[in-house]
């Protein structure tokens, strides 16, 4: 080949290339909040077929969503079967690291005895186990500490999941956690927020309505009336430890759920058993065909 068809050859081959236009922002629309996020995992780890298929037909709006097995309606009726493999994954890595924590490191003999009457009184080893498997389940949460002579006289330890505590988080650091409980009362709702900080608890009370939460009083209810508004206590400690074990590449400051990314795939297997066990029950009964067949 000579020179000049060399250059007939590059000029045939040459790609005209032209850049990419910037079309503006793209816009994405997240199918779950936060709450809805936590939920789908705990219902996950519940293991419920009923809750399941009920949760996913709520929330599937978009295409993916109404593609999934637990939120579809099949034409002809099947069983749809759920593994319990989030369940089980949980427990088993909660039972691991519950199991061979060895307790606190304290030299000081009476603290050590201090706590050792705390840990037997709140049922430590039990606490331990399930916290891990419920911040694992739903993404983090916090232990809290409080006092309450009418149930105990030492310290209460409670362990409140992701969709019951919201860290305050400014430049990277912990500020403080806002525990939430839901109480009831004469056919209304209250939602009440603990924030629990360096040196202060700070109560406060929700009425919980339909267009937005009020502030009421905390004697509004016979369950937070003998509760103070604030209450602060010398020292630079917070009664209340976060837990978290992977960070959310969602929600900044937020775990991660180890059930978080493994949705679709606990989905995609349910639905390969449920077909698998259809066709099954369909091979083991006689099949009655017409005689032209």
């Amino acid at each position: 080949m000579g020179l000049m068809d060399k250059i007939k050859s590059a000029m045939r081959t040459w790609l005209d290339i032209e850049p990419g236009t910037d079309k503006g922002a793209i816009t994405i629309e997240q199918p779950l909040s936060f709450d809805a996020h936590v939920l789908r995992n705990r219902i996950w780890y519940r293991g419920d077929p009923s809750e399941i298929e009920s949760f996913f037909r709520q929330t599937a709006t978009d295409s993916v969503g109404l593609s999934r097995f637990w939120a579809s309606t099949p034409d002809l009726p099947i069983r749809k079967i759920h593994l319990d493999i989030p369940t089980q994954m949980v427990d088993r890595l909660a039972g691991i690291v519950a199991g061979d924590f060895e307790g606190f490191d304290i030299n000081d003999k009476q603290v050590l005895a201090d706590w050792q009457s705390i840990a037997d009184d709140n049922h430590w080893a039990d606490l331990a186990n399930d916290s891990i498997a419920e911040a694992l389940a739903t993404g983090d949460g916090a232990y809290k500490f409080s006092v309450d002579p009418e149930l105990s006289k030492l310290p209460i330890i409670e362990f409140y999941g992701a969709d019951r505590v919201t860290p305050v988080i400014r430049r990277g650091r912990l500020q403080e956690l806002i525990f939430h409980s839901l109480y009831s009362d004469k056919n209304r709702k209250f939602r009440l927020d603990e924030h629990y900080g360096v040196g202060y608890i700070r109560s406060k009370l929700y009425q919980v309505t339909a267009s937005k939460d009020i502030e009421v009083e905390l004697t509004s209810i016979p369950d937070t009336a003998g509760l103070a508004p604030e209450v602060t206590f010398a020292g630079n400690i917070m009664l209340a430890v976060y837990v978290k074990f992977f960070d959310s590449p969602v929600w900044t400051g937020r775990g991660a759920s180890i059930l978080a990314t493994k949705s679709e795939a606990i989905d995609a297997l349910d639905e390969v058993v449920s077909e698998w066990w259809d066709d099954y029950r369909k091979g083991r009964v006689k099949q009655f065909l017409p005689e032209n067949m």
